[in-house]
């Protein structure tokens, strides 16, 4: 029975940190497809178009570094949790974006909380679960990662033949904010079955 109670643990965990690295890997995507869309609404300068694509990748390299040895100090559980909920917060306030400089502000936000996310995620993962299970689960942690990219295409393309419209970027920005939803709900779900399985 401590088996079967572990593994439902190890399973929830696991759930949790792949859709955080789904989250990554479909937010830095997402931002791309949405680029011909912000230029043609606000045509930025060249500048500013290269600064708002390179903001997020400036701000994962800051979040890696600093959440990375904060995690290590106050705990990775704690700093999941704010992760997950700074991502709906962060994505739905890019939806909202008003130029393209509120947009490369937003970015750099949610490009330091992808930062944040890998060694959480990834430290997370390796303490929690299994010695002779964490190749295994990390690579398929990783495996959702890169699967980010084909299922930021297919909901794109979905979202866009339904609402064919400039400001469809604001959506597909937004459907960021989903997965970590999800994950909070997962991680809500597998606390509570944690104090049931163990109490």
């Amino acid at each position: 029975m401590d088996e079967y109670k572990s593994k439902r643990l190890v399973f929830h965990i696991w759930i949790v940190c792949a859709l955080g690295l789904f989250i990554d890997g479909y937010d830095l995507y997402i931002s791309s497809v949405t680029e011909p869309f912000i230029n043609a609404l606000y045509h930025p300068n060249p500048f500013l178009i290269g600064l708002t694509q390179a903001a997020a990748p400036i701000g994962a390299c800051l979040g890696a570094i600093l959440i990375g040895r904060l995690a290590d100090m106050i705990g990775r559980k704690s700093l999941l949790i704010f992760n997950l909920v700074f991502f709906v917060v962060i994505a739905l306030l890019s939806a909202f974006a008003w130029n393209s400089t509120s947009l490369c502000v937003f970015r750099f936000l949610i490009g330091f909380g992808v930062g944040a996310d890998y060694p959480i995620c990834a430290a997370y993962l390796a303490e929690m679960i299994p010695e002779n299970k964490s190749n295994k689960l990390i690579a398929g942690a990783m495996f959702i990662n890169c699967a980010a990219s084909p299922i930021g295409v297919l909901v794109a393309l979905g979202i866009y033949n339904i609402y064919p419209h400039l400001e469809v970027w604001r959506i597909l920005l937004a459907t960021g904010a989903l997965p970590a939803i999800v994950a909070l709900l997962l991680r809500a779900i597998g606390t509570c079955t944690a104090m049931r399985l163990f109490r």
